[in-house]
């Protein structure tokens, strides 16, 4: 595996993912005039309700986001596998890796108004983040043979990345993720309004996050493990 392409990668990552989020938030704040919430709003919103000239940089900066992230997939299959075994199994992983990803570009797209839709992306998106690092990790402390304390190190932490993102899904709020508040404005008219935690949307938020981090921290480990 190539270390100045991983190198170029991982910084590609970094990068365009501050671009697109930095993009997002101030194209947001441009059109509403107010800031954006991850813990209230879906990724979608970054998106559609931004500023229209702000949408080709979010655009590019998004697709620059999921090339690098996809390179990164396909550089870690180069990597030296000790066993066949562990060869299917690195494969294994890049294909969730690539079904992952495939979801994150539709929820930012998918509008809540398919609520099934966005429900049964959200919730596939979400496991498949989980699944993606526990296997990472699996397959590091794998590489590793329980011997190379940095390599042991990534997989473990990623492990319980993922098993963390699992127990998110299991608690009993996210089964009722649509409930809202009403607000009462000064003139007594009642509105109904999102909580200023939405646990459907910062979970997305953290399923993409949790994603990012994963594919970076394989390919580090898998770096220093050969």
């Amino acid at each position: 595996m190539n270390q100045g392409i991983a190198i170029a990668l991982i910084s590609g990552i970094a990068i365009f993912l501050f671009a697109y989020l930095c993009l997002g938030t101030f194209g947001y704040k441009k059109k509403n005039e107010r800031g954006f919430s991850f813990l209230s709003m879906f990724p979608y919103e970054m998106v559609g309700e931004t500023q229209r000239q702000f949408l080709v940089p979010i655009y590019v900066a998004i697709g620059l986001l999921v090339l690098s992230m996809v390179g990164s997939v396909i550089l870690m299959e180069t990597f030296h596998w000790p066993s066949y075994g562990l060869r299917i199994l690195g494969a294994v992983v890049g294909g969730a890796y690539l079904i992952s990803m495939a979801l994150m570009v539709t929820l930012m797209v998918l509008p809540t108004k398919y609520v099934k839709s966005h429900i049964k992306v959200a919730s596939g998106y979400i496991a498949t983040s989980a699944l993606s690092s526990v296997m990472s990790g699996f397959v590091l402390l794998k590489v590793s043979s329980f011997s190379e304390v940095g390599p042991m190190t990534i997989g473990f932490v990623l492990m319980a990345l993922g098993l963390m993102v699992f127990a998110f899904m299991l608690n009993p709020r996210f089964s009722d993720w649509a409930r809202l508040e009403k607000e009462i404005g000064d003139d007594g008219s009642v509105s109904v309004v999102r909580p200023r935690r939405f646990i459907l949307a910062y979970a997305e938020w953290i399923a993409l996050l949790n994603e990012v981090v994963s594919l970076i921290l394989i390919l580090i480990g898998l770096l220093i493990s050969q």
